[in-house]
């Protein structure tokens, strides 16, 4: 069993003692979403004193962290948290082309394994998998 991160302990004692978190305090949110989570306020360190968080939509907590460079930019597109269908704001992130597709098959069809091809694409095994059984990119 893989062992808990200090972050997520105290986020998992936030919601034991604080119970989940229910609503976002952004005044400029939408308030459409269901997901609901702690955001660590900028400046402070993670640790178990609920000053040092605040509840927010998912959508906004993404938008504060990347605002405040407590996330690279380029992490954006590849996050799971938070998208729905491959989609971030509405369009659709799109890490291959077509052509990358054909290589990708055309490497596989040729014998050469999934976790090399993944490697070289700097993503999981498993996107390789779902490429090549044409269960994305079914084109």
């Amino acid at each position: 069993m893989k062992p808990k991160s200090k972050i997520s302990l105290i986020h998992q004692w936030l919601r034991k003692k604080h119970g989940k978190a229910n609503k976002c305090i952004n005044p400029s949110c939408p308030k459409k979403s269901k997901n609901f989570d702690y955001c660590l306020i900028t400046g402070k360190e993670h640790k178990k004193d609920r000053k040092h968080y605040r509840t927010m939509c998912r959508s906004c907590h993404y938008k504060y962290d990347y605002k405040n460079g407590k996330h690279e930019p380029q992490k954006e597109a590849t996050r799971r948290m938070g998208r729905k269908n491959g989609r971030i704001n509405g369009m659709v992130q799109c890490k291959f082309k077509p052509a990358d597709i054909y290589k990708i098959r055309s490497r596989y069809g040729f014998g050469e394994f999934q976790k090399d091809i993944a490697k070289t694409y700097r993503v999981d095994r498993s996107t390789i998998s779902l490429i090549v059984n044409y269960k994305t990119y079914r084109y």
